[in-house]
């Protein structure tokens, strides 16, 4: 035999006697008995014999504190079987009428629904009389098996109204009690002076007329809403379950209700720049409360204004908000047994500059005479406000307010020229910006060193026959001023050419027609009338008058004649 050092040997370890013990999981009771372990390398083997005992424990159910269990008809119960044991417990339950469950979910049997929960708790629903009976649960696993069975008790009570057979109430808070008691709970419904009847599930909406005017309340109480003395009467309420039923009549009498405003909550609004809005405001109360609106200067709105406007509804619309209608607007309710308010803030919404309520960049000319005064509006808008200034032909740069020489910067924005000159020509620019951006609004100015107003060519008065044949007729009023009048082709205009082109029925006047205008001096134009009506049926001659029209007056007659049309 050669020996070598034991350092050449490098004998593996015995497997057998490894100090980690094997690991094993989920040991059932079929795994006990006797494991054999050969361990073997180049020199010889071994082998160890280990007997392998598997522990058992029966199952043994947790005593509930009473296996007589009574619950009342419609309720749900939970049937309890916890148990332990090694290894775990298979649960399982006898019902009343033979079932026999095992699996977890829902059970099948012609009993109340029910479930097997998985824990082993059986959970019974909406109980009725076939319920009742003795209910056993089986715990049960290699070692053994455990029982316990529960006796399940179905109870009812017919429905009771705690009030006296007949009341009389006076109410101001809308809500007439009823609570009813009995088992399975009771059904409540109501009948209302009319006749109608109600209940939790049609509320008594009357095919949507009342608008949910009428509530039930789970335990039976009824609300009024929008109450008033048209609710006063007779209303009868009623409680049935399966074992009978219950009823109580209240005789109900309106009091006075201070007013209630609603949606006191919504108290901010933001708008835009230039936007209209509204601000909400409804409330109940017996009298009908009335509403007023103060604005946050603390004066009363009224009903309408340009600026303001109350609907029927008492909602107020502000039309074209601007900085200066922002702050706390206070609607007030009252009616002879009190008021109530509501605060809301109104807040315009951050906002780029506005020139003229044109955004950006915009441009325009304007027309002086000289030695007169000459007025550049510049009307800016943006939150947070702007900074406003000019810049004049020269580069000279005019902060708001601004007042120097002939030049004074309103705090409006606008600039003034007094005394304009041939040299104050040129383009000046008014500038505003925020954080949000800028807008520049351009304007070209020029000065004319004498001016004339618009006046028309002779003759005044000319006879203008209209063809029969369909064909156009022209109509010429050459214009004479200082500065040149600008032509006006309004609508008018349009709708007498077209009448001159084709139109063979009888006319009626007169018609009025402006062609010309200048923004200096009042507007100047030509009436076109009929000479007289036509008795051939053809249409007749117009005439052509020279006449002076103020801008009002234009804007009043500015439409076509419908009988025309």
């Amino acid at each position: 035999t050669i020996l070598h050092p034991p350092s050449q040997l490098n004998p593996t370890p015995h497997p057998c006697i490894d100090p980690t013990p094997p690991n094993h999981e989920h040991i059932q009771l079929q795994d006990r008995g006797q494991y054999l372990c050969t361990a073997q390398n180049q020199f010889g083997s071994d082998r160890m014999v280990t007997t392998l005992a598997v522990q058992t424990e029966a199952p043994k159910i947790q005593q509930p504190k009473s296996t007589e269990i009574a619950m009342y008809l419609g309720k749900s119960m939970a049937l309890d079987c916890l148990a332990s044991g090694k290894p775990p417990a298979q649960i399982s339950w006898i019902l009343p009428d033979r079932t026999f469950v095992r699996e977890v979910g829902t059970v099948r049997t012609l009993l109340s629904p029910m479930s097997l929960l998985q824990n082993g708790t059986l959970q019974i629903n909406s109980a009725n009389f076939s319920n009742k009976g003795d209910y056993k649960c089986i715990a049960s696993n290699a070692a053994g098996a455990d029982t316990i069975t529960y006796h399940l008790h179905v109870a009812a009570l017919p429905p009771s109204i705690s009030e006296g057979a007949m009341d009389t109430v006076i109410i101001q808070s809308g809500i007439v009690d009823c609570v009813a008691t009995g088992l399975p709970d009771p059904e409540v419904s109501w009948s209302l002076p009319d006749g109608t009847l109600i209940n939790n599930a049609l509320q008594s909406d009357d095919s949507g007329l009342r608008n949910r005017r009428y509530v039930i309340f789970g335990n039976g109480t009824l609300l009024l809403q929008h109450m008033g003395k048209k609710d006063e009467g007779d209303y009868t309420c009623y409680a049935k379950n399966k074992l009978g039923k219950d009823e109580r009549k209240v005789s109900v009498i309106v009091g006075p209700n201070a007013p209630k405003i609603k949606l006191k909550s919504h108290s901010f609004v933001t708008v835009k720049l230039g936007e209209s809005t509204s601000l909400s405001c409804q409330a109940t109360g017996e009298p009908t409360p009335r509403i007023m609106w103060i604005s946050p200067r603390n004066d009363v709105i009224s009903v309408s204004s340009d600026k303001f406007q109350i609907m029927d509804d008492s909602t107020l619309v502000v039309k074209k908000v601007t900085l200066a209608d922002e702050g706390k607007y206070t609607c007030v309710a009252r009616n002879s047994a009190g008021d109530d308010v509501k605060n809301l803030k109104l807040e315009v919404e951050p906002q780029e500059p506005f020139i003229n309520g044109m955004k950006g960049k915009s441009t325009t000319k304007v027309l002086g005479v000289s030695y007169q005064t000459v007025l550049l509006d510049c009307r800016v808008e943006g939150k947070p406000e702007p900074r406003v200034w000019w810049v004049t032909p020269y580069g000279h740069s005019l902060t708001t307010p601004y007042l120097g020489g002939r030049f004074q910067v309103h705090r409006n924005g606008s600039l003034e020229l007094r005394g304009v000159r041939k040299t104050d020509e040129g383009k000046y620019m008014c500038l505003a910006k925020n954080h949000l951006g800028e807008a520049s609004f351009l304007i070209e100015l020029d000065v004319a060193s004498l001016a004339e107003k618009p006046s028309f060519a002779v003759p005044n008065i000319e006879i203008l026959p209209i063809k029969q044949d369909g064909g156009e007729l022209i109509l010429e009023c050459p214009a004479r001023g200082k500065p040149k009048p600008e032509s006006l082709m309004a609508s008018i205009s349009t709708c007498l050419v077209l009448l001159m082109a084709g139109h063979r029925r009888q006319l009626h006047g007169p018609y009025p027609m402006v062609l010309f205008w200048t923004n200096l001096k009042p507007l100047a134009g030509y009436l076109f009338s009929p000479m007289g009506p036509s008795n051939s049926g053809r249409s007749p001659p117009l005439t052509k008058e020279h006449t002076f029209v103020k801008p009002s007056t234009l804007l009043a007659h500015q439409h076509c004649p419908t009988q025309l049309l």
